[in-house]
């Protein structure tokens, strides 16, 4: 696994603080678990893999998330959802409706 985080660091370019890798090397280790038990659900609907969130504390992770103004979700019209029949799958991506996953860094959107 140590090869696996150094390789991890160079491709996010990231680097850390002498002091702090050890600690970053455990959250890099406790979401290789989390990633390796999801990938080796049978019935799972999608793939997890590494990303810049992956060697980040929770309070880290907290400065990306949240709608920046919150009223705005509160105001928002709820709307019915019609009755109809859905395919089990639709890849967007793959229609060229959407693009791949990448980071949005911290628009505060999610």
């Amino acid at each position: 696994p140590l090869s696996e985080f150094s390789s991890f660091l160079q491709q996010e370019g990231v680097s850390y603080p002498r002091a702090e890798m050890s600690m970053r090397l455990g959250l890099y280790r406790k979401s290789a678990a989390f990633v390796s038990l999801h990938n080796s659900l049978p019935d799972r609907t999608f793939d997890m893999g590494f990303n810049m969130f992956s060697t980040m504390t929770l309070a880290e992770k907290q400065q990306y998330l949240g709608l920046a103004n919150q009223t705005l979700l509160e105001e928002a019209p709820k709307l019915a959802a019609p009755s109809l029949t859905l395919p089990s799958v639709v890849d967007h991506v793959a229609g060229g409706i959407v693009t791949g996953v990448k980071s949005q860094g911290a628009c505060g959107s999610c």
